[in-house]
């Protein structure tokens, strides 16, 4: 039993640090396009949707948005979405911060950030808004880390789509550097041992 608990839960660690996780979550107001007044809390992995891709647009810094598709194919309970945010027309690096007046992404006028938000194949022609972006954590290849609350009026319109996105990978999840295949295998191997040892004390 002491095995098989110890087992399980090294089994849990790793993966956690192997983790990739989308979180969008969101409430529509009455007469939103987008969301047609829904409130949905979804969790998307490439475990549990099709589509998982993650673009980093202008990830050759400085970084000036990001966007982020998934979905599942033939799974209603996770419809494909999109989320695009950017500072590209801005002419600043994407960093923390608030972004007010914002345009549809990728066609925001000079001087507007840009946010573009899709739910369930259903998007903005031209959208108004704005985006608080609250952690941003990337390398040179990957980001790492991204939280950021939106509001969303498509064509203009007052109905709202208010939400947050979340993503987070690996890198993030482990708050240490992943260890080695043969450290972990060591160090499961010194738990079994030393829990067979105590089975064999407490039967003699």
């Amino acid at each position: 039993m002491k095995i098989a608990a110890l087992c399980l839960c090294f089994s849990l660690c790793v993966t956690a640090a192997s983790a990739q996780i989308a979180h969008l979550s969101f409430t529509s107001d009455p007469g939103d396009f987008i969301g047609l007044g829904q409130t949905r809390d979804m969790y998307y992995t490439p475990l549990n949707s099709t589509y998982f891709p993650m673009e980093n647009v202008g990830i050759i810094r400085p970084l000036t948005g990001v966007g982020f598709t998934f979905g599942t194919v033939g799974d209603r309970a996770l419809p494909f979405a999109s989320v695009s945010f950017s500072t590209r027309a801005l002419n600043i690096p994407f960093q923390i911060g608030t972004y007010l007046d914002a345009q549809r992404a990728p066609f925001a006028a000079p001087g507007h950030p840009g946010l573009d938000v899709t739910f369930d194949n259903r998007g903005s022609n031209t959208l108004t808004g704005f985006f608080v972006v609250r952690d941003l954590q990337y390398d040179s290849l990957n980001i790492n880390h991204f939280l950021v609350d939106f509001e969303q009026h498509s064509e203009g319109s007052v109905p709202a789509l208010r939400g947050t996105f979340e993503f987070s990978s690996s890198t993030w999840v482990s708050a240490v550097p992943e260890p080695s295949t043969y450290a972990l295998s060591g160090f499961l191997f010194i738990l079994i041992l030393v829990a067979f040892r105590r089975i064999r004390h407490t039967k003699t």
